[in-house]
């Protein structure tokens, strides 16, 4: 999902699209327990046809529907898609970047006391 949400990013269309249904999924964690998500299911129209997709980003509860969102969609194949969030869309690597900054961060740092 990453490398195909990161495309999406960078080069994906915008265009308006809308929250038809929610899809619930089970999640299994390491530990053997369960959660369940609300996956929402986006509308939007290109062309002459609609294209529905499942969004990556659920909840722990429905949410409501006819709701309007921006859609990313990749033009070559626009069941690949997603909703368009402008900060939630680096979520996956906030963390890593994050630690990435620290890394770095702590490097500069030793190469100057090493100078010094």
């Amino acid at each position: 999902m990453g490398h195909a949400h990161f495309r999406l990013i960078r080069e994906g269309v915008r265009t308006p699209g809308r929250i038809v249904s929610y899809k619930q999924e089970a999640f299994r964690r390491a530990s053997g327990s369960s959660s369940t998500a609300y996956m929402p299911v986006v509308e939007f129209h290109i062309s002459d046809r609609f294209v529905q997709f499942k969004d990556w980003l659920g909840s722990s509860v429905a949410g409501s529907i006819n709701v309007s969102v921006i859609v990313l969609y990749d033009p070559a194949n626009p069941a690949v898609a997603m909703i368009d969030r402008p900060l939630g869309n680096w979520l996956p690597w906030g963390p890593v970047f994050a630690v990435g900054v620290l890394l770095l961060l702590a490097s500069v740092r030793s190469a100057f006391r090493s100078l010094g």
